[in-house]
């Protein structure tokens, strides 16, 4: 065992932890009024999405409920792409990437499919591609939509 190597799950931490910061610092310094990734709630716009994203990730639908955002003036929503943020999860893993801005910004402006140039094993680069699964960061209120009001 090397004493100077890294455990893989260690690195897929703090990679992991990286991402969320970066993604916070860039929302703070460029779009401080959207909901942070950090205490929003986040939400697809319909079952069919809901239905994509377990598919693709294995996510279980059993905790998946309907809600409605509850009418209050200090709701903040927005509608973000959540496929850059899978594709920082590989490029901040393979590449030392020196402008993470550019992902954010994509990320937080609301953007569809991006592409990056990344390394690949065994030398040489390829291209990479984000995809579009749409996905709401809410700060506010929801109440689930199978109950009644006042319930």
């Amino acid at each position: 065992m090397d004493n100077k190597a890294l455990s893989p799950y260690f690195l897929t931490a703090i990679n992991d932890y990286r991402i969320e910061y970066d993604a916070e610092m860039h929302r703070m310094a460029k779009h401080s009024l959207y909901p942070s990734r950090l205490s929003s709630i986040y939400a697809f716009s319909d079952m069919n999405t809901c239905h994509q994203v377990s598919m693709k990730y294995g996510w279980p639908l059993n905790s998946v409920k309907k809600f409605r955002l509850k009418e209050n003036p200090f709701n903040r929503v927005i509608k973000v792409n959540m496929e850059h943020v899978s594709l920082a999860r590989l490029a901040y893993k393979i590449s030392m990437i020196t402008n993470v801005s550019c992902i954010w910004e994509s990320y937080w402006s609301g953007i569809g499919n991006i592409m990056l140039e990344l390394p690949e094993a065994g030398g040489g680069r390829k291209r990479y591609e984000s995809g579009v699964i749409w996905e709401y960061l809410i700060e506010g209120c929801v109440e689930h939509s199978d109950r009644k009001k006042g319930a």
